[in-house]
């Protein structure tokens, strides 16, 4: 969690709690196990610290709630899109979205230190 609230010092950033903690609406498990977090029940992003986590995160967001999903590992010299062979078009798309906005953005970082 350090790394994260490095890389994103602005950000409201929630130390590891399960995930129903942080997805129940509105806060419901959260609060009743008082945990007290400014984001559970309302994440923006959820972060796995390795692939294969990430993976069972993104399985069970897609298949037990339908939901949509962008894969990219980051820290590589380029972005590196990761899709499932079960991912629908969206999510393919979703992806290469996030591809071109990190690659702007890593852009954009090494033009700063540049100057």
């Amino acid at each position: 969690m350090n790394l994260s609230r490095q890389a994103f010092p602005d950000q409201k950033i929630s130390r590891s709690i399960s995930l129903k903690n942080h997805c129940s609406a509105p806060r419901q498990a959260a609060e009743i196990k008082g945990i007290r977090s400014v984001v559970s029940g309302d994440p923006d992003i959820l972060l796995a610290p390795d692939l294969e986590a990430g993976n069972m995160l993104a399985k069970q967001l897609s298949f037990l709630a339908n939901a949509d999903s962008a894969g990219l590992v980051l820290g590589a010299r380029v972005p590196i899109i990761l899709t499932s062979r079960a991912d629908s078009v969206r999510s393919r798309i979703a992806s290469c979205a996030v591809a071109v906005l990190a690659a702007h953005a890593r852009k954009q970082k090494l033009e700063e230190r540049s100057r």
